[in-house]
């Protein structure tokens, strides 16, 4: 009795690292629903994915998830300093879930989807992080020059 408790009790705490271990859903399947794994899960599933361009995706989703909080945190203790910054990490945020929707509409193929993910993310997570850390203007200037380009 008290070794299947022991068990139970196991598989219970190491559940999601079992499941992880099989492989998660989210390492096969672009449109996989992630807004109910935190930031940690999603990282613990791009160390488990096979596939190198899931495994990216699922850490840029982290460090988006990341980007969110830290996001709101400093909205709230410094709501009164630099309106426009946190207006435009908000703008590039939301940029990312306009991105992951719109995806398998403009692109049919899963590898480019992936790419297309995978750089909008590593572009944007890296403009919130400039933002985030007091380099507006480095920010601006670097936002410029992608304008550019496209």
């Amino acid at each position: 009795m008290i070794r299947s408790l022991m068990l139970f009790l196991a598989i219970s705490l190491t559940g999601s690292s079992l499941l992880l271990a099989a492989g998660h859903d989210a390492c096969n399947d672009i449109g996989y629903d992630w807004s109910h794994l935190t930031a940690s899960e999603l990282r613990s599933v791009a160390s488990s994915c096979q596939n190198t361009g899931y495994s990216e995706l699922n850490f840029h989703r982290a460090q988006y998830l990341d980007l969110l909080a830290r996001n709101a945190n400093i909205s709230s203790m410094v709501y009164h300093a630099r309106l426009s910054t946190e207006s435009n990490i908000s703008a590039r945020l939301l940029h990312m879930v306009l991105v992951e929707q719109l995806v398998p509409y403009y692109l049919p193929a899963e590898d480019q989807q992936l790419n297309l993910l995978n750089r909008e993310y590593g572009v944007n997570n890296e403009f919130a992080e400039l933002r985030l850390r007091k380099y507006a203007e480095l920010a601006k200037r670097l936002d410029r020059l992608q304008s550019r380009k496209k």
